[in-house]
């Protein structure tokens, strides 16, 4: 804490005025004194469709919030950043990693029986032998979105994984096996659009010097008509990051544009059927993906790998 000259430390000043000034309104009051106990300098928040620590935010910024379990956008109308001498609480799993200080409400449950609930994080982590669970990921409940049809929702998942934007001209293509490539193409058949395939054997016995076991299988390219490609970039104008309109998507379209990418860029463990596993080498676009999982009750984390 940062003490002036008259012996009072300057956060406590500034609340002895802004209480005063709002004498008689203790809702107000008690939302000031319950929800400004901080994290930590290296907690990320989602901001304006991606991932920013505190010092990149601004006043009028939309934020992804968690409510009572519900996620929703917000405005940022307020920053509080201050000093804190004192200890604080670390803690991590798979989906969450914060370190927050002790009057720091966080809404939880301890045990699978749990009630849902908020506490500050000192009381919370009184009991050391329950791990509490804290939710990463709700359901915003949007009705279906209008503007785009399920095709474009699924060939989208095309679009920000197996395609390639020509940088000579508005043509698009996409790249997938022999086994799978008819996925694609089907989408196009219903979306009434032109197409060519291209089918190549590219011969190739080993990979980075390790000897493949078996024969890979005969590569694909759909080449996509300018016409119809100039419609493809309108549904995704870039490759790398998450259109506009999917964050207005309902939870059965997201599933449609999850299962999409999942079958694209993923993979289901056969010992784990209820998981999934996408592939992406663009943090940016990965960020957003978790994001967008979190609006559709999907918690999902993120790992890298050399």
């Amino acid at each position: 804490v940062r003490n002036n000259p008259s012996g009072i430390s300057e956060e406590w000043a500034h609340a002895r005025k802004v209480l005063k000034t709002m004498e008689g309104m203790f809702d107000r009051i008690e939302w000031i004194l319950g929800n400004h106990e901080c994290l930590d300098e290296d907690t990320e928040v989602f901001c304006n469709e991606k991932w920013v620590k505190y010092s990149e935010i601004k006043i009028g910024d939309t934020v992804l919030s968690l409510r009572d379990g519900i996620p929703m956008w917000e405005t940022v109308r307020e920053l509080h950043i201050y000093d804190h001498f004192g200890e604080m609480y670390h803690t991590t799993s798979k989906m969450i990693d914060m370190i927050i200080t002790p009057n720091h409400r966080i809404f939880h449950r301890l045990g699978e029986k749990g009630k849902m609930k908020y506490a500050t994080a000192e009381s919370m982590f009184v009991d050391t032998t329950t791990r509490p669970y804290i939710p990463c990921s709700g359901y915003i409940g949007l009705d279906d979105f209008d503007q785009v049809t399920d095709n474009e929702i699924k060939v989208s998942a095309w679009l920000l994984t197996d395609s390639s934007y020509s940088k000579r001209g508005p043509q698009i293509a996409f790249y997938q096996r022999e086994g799978k490539y008819r996925r694609i193409t089907d989408i196009l058949d219903s979306m009434e659009m032109k197409y060519g395939v291209y089918k190549r054997n590219r011969n190739i016995t080993e990979i980075c010097g390790i000897k493949l076991i078996s024969e890979p299988e005969i590569e694909c390219t759909v080449g996509v008509s300018a016409k119809d490609s100039r419609v493809l970039r309108s549904i995704v104008p870039d490759k790398n990051s998450l259109p506009l309109w999917i964050w207005e998507l309902s939870s059965r379209q997201f599933n449609l544009f999850l299962d999409e990418y999942i079958y694209t860029d993923g993979s289901i463990h056969k010992n784990s059927p209820s998981s999934r596993m996408i592939y992406c080498s663009r943090k940016h676009l990965a960020g957003q993906l978790q994001a967008l999982c979190s609006l559709h009750g999907v918690r999902a984390s993120i790992s890298t790998y050399n």
